[in-house]
């Protein structure tokens, strides 16, 4: 079989909605990044996949029972990557300055709701 050179592989964080025809399929995916203009995250069509129906009713039978198949394995995996992460975000440093990017609660903020607090109750 001979190398094809135009092979394309593009990394996705999700899919915007498959749209379903009769005969063909549309698959946009998206992928998130930041807005540069502001703080928030956006999703960013990068490809759209046209695949016959059929052919996409067996890929979605096929992805199925691999992951069935896969399940136990899969599970397992993500479990050690869990507790990678987790082991790897518990490092003093990472909580000394998590606590040094919270607000600081002036004592007169502190008093004033619970003041409201208080009164609420009554």
């Amino acid at each position: 079989m001979k190398q094809r050179s135009n092979h394309i592989e593009v990394f996705v964080d999700g899919i915007e909605g498959i749209l379903v025809g009769r005969q063909n399929s549309k698959i946009p995916f998206t992928s998130f990044g930041p807005d540069w203009d502001g703080d928030e995250e956006n999703s960013e069509r990068v490809l759209t996949v046209v695949v016959a129906t059929d052919t996409l009713v067996g890929i979605c039978l096929e992805l199925l029972t691999r992951i069935a198949e896969e399940k136990d394995g899969l599970l397992t995996g993500l479990q050690q990557d869990a507790t990678a992460f987790s082991e790897a975000v518990s490092h003093p440093l990472i909580q000394q300055l998590a606590d040094q990017s919270k607000p600081k609660k002036s004592a007169k903020a502190s008093e004033k709701v619970s003041s409201v607090v208080k009164a609420k109750r009554k």
